[in-house]
């Protein structure tokens, strides 16, 4: 497993039963899912744990850094990249991300 590329995806929510999502809507010019909607997150770097890598992300994107997580699945693609997905909650508003706009669904 250690051969794997791992990334991260944060899933930002209002409460633990949400009533609203924060999403990223992915800039056009991005290279991996433009215009699309995703979590907040990206690749853990060579001596992250995958939840270092994690906050590191979330804060780089959003500069949030007061927000717990909580890994809750993980998915392998091609036996090559590992996906591992985290949960959090966020109160304050409004969110900004340097990844594309953020959208709060409800």
């Amino acid at each position: 497993m250690n051969s794997r590329e791992r990334y991260t995806t944060i899933f930002l929510a209002d409460q633990i039963k949400p009533t609203r999502f924060f999403l990223l809507k992915r800039a056009a010019t991005k290279k991996f899912a433009p215009n699309l909607f995703t979590g907040f997150g990206g690749k853990v770097e060579n001596g992250e744990t995958r939840k270092q890598g994690a906050y590191r992300e979330l804060e780089e994107e959003t500069g949030l850094t007061n927000i717990k997580l909580t890994e809750f699945g993980r998915l392998i693609i091609n036996q090559e990249k590992i996906l591992y997905q985290f949960f959090g909650t966020y109160l304050g508003e409004p969110l900004f991300c340097n990844e594309g706009q953020v959208e709060t669904e409800k």
